[in-house]
């Protein structure tokens, strides 16, 4: 949870909640194609409702709870990726063939992506030294890659 948002935990998942929904929204209006264009989308919003808008703070919050919500719409499209790939492991077995590896494969690269992800937005950390700007480049890292997951899994959900 951002650390000034809200004066509640309460308040606080209300605004996810809102937050999400939007960015959901968004998400399925513009489809996996298109749907970059919601990048940044929770961040104007979200700094307006700050306790301290404006600051590293609320922005880093900001792009936190952005890639919070980034980060559900990639697990619901991983999700449908994952039945597709068990479906798939599935009829291959039920026909005899020697080939059921899509889940394996799928749980392979995400466990490897996941890795990529944190060891990138490490990286955006470090690469500002002790500024206070490697703080809003690690959330807004967070935010991108999460984002960009999301797409691409869509994508192969919908092959």
């Amino acid at each position: 949870m951002p650390l000034a948002l809200a004066a509640s935990d309460d308040a606080w998942e209300t605004a996810q909640a809102r937050y999400d929904a939007a960015l959901a929204a968004c998400f399925a209006e513009q489809g996996a194609s298109d749907a970059s264009t919601c990048i940044g989308t929770v961040v104007a919003t979200c700094d307006a409702d700050h306790d301290q808008p404006g600051t590293t703070l609320a922005i880093a919050d900001c792009h936190l709870a952005e890639a919070a919500g980034w980060e559900r719409l990639m697990n619901a499209e991983f999700d449908k990726v994952l039945a597709q790939a068990q479906n798939s492991d599935a009829y291959y077995r039920q026909h005899g063939e020697n080939w059921t590896g899509a889940e394996a494969a799928l749980r392979a690269a995400q466990d490897a992506w996941d890795a990529f992800r944190v060891a990138q937005c490490g990286y955006a950390y470090a690469h500002w030294g002790s500024g206070s700007m490697r703080v809003i480049a690690s959330a807004a890292c967070q935010r991108d890659m999460f984002a960009e997951r999301a797409m691409a899994l869509s994508a192969l959900a919908e092959e």
